[in-house]
């Protein structure tokens, strides 16, 4: 029998084939799409007219894509903790969890104790799953804000303790 010629691919399915990755951009884009104008998180300024929010997970407020935590699925949290002792780092548990429709319950906390270079060195390696050198920036930023915050919180003892003979 003859061979019959390969089968051939409609023009949409054609990037998913080869492109698997436009895939998922293009389910971001329609998400963005969705939660541009409609999220509990939108705050807007009524002298400027910008557009910021309060998500948790966004570092720098923007009501931008790349920073939405509806959107992306690399998100880093920072929050100092409640006994003031040291700095709660969260993440979001899996690739997949920015699907989910209980955003609160898809991050992972974990309290760091510290100085200022170790809470900024492990807020850095979990923001660079991100792959944004702005948002990686940004989360050192606001870790390194945060600790200094908290260390300058501290009770700090007068004078010096020396050893007697």
């Amino acid at each position: 029998p003859p061979l019959s010629p390969p089968p051939r691919f409609s023009p949409p399915f054609f990037p998913l084939l080869f492109f698997p990755s436009s895939f998922f951009l293009s389910m971001n884009n329609v998400v963005w799409a969705i939660t541009k104008k409609h999220n509990a998180f939108l705050l807007n300024d009524r002298h400027t007219g910008k557009q910021f929010s309060k998500a948790s997970g966004n570092v720098l407020n923007l009501h931008l894509p790349s920073f939405c935590p509806l959107v992306t699925g690399h998100v880093v949290d920072l929050k100092e903790s409640s006994k003031k002792d040291g700095t709660i780092v969260s993440t979001v548990r899996s690739k997949k969890a920015y699907k989910s429709n209980k955003i609160a319950g898809t991050y992972h906390s974990a309290t760091h104790h510290g100085g200022i270079r170790t809470i900024v060195k492990k807020a850095g390696g979990l923001a660079k799953a991100h792959r944004s050198y702005r948002y990686t920036k940004a989360v050192t930023r606001r870790a390194a804000k945060l600790t200094q915050i908290s260390e300058s919180r501290k009770v700090k003892k007068s004078g010096h303790w020396r050893k007697t003979e």
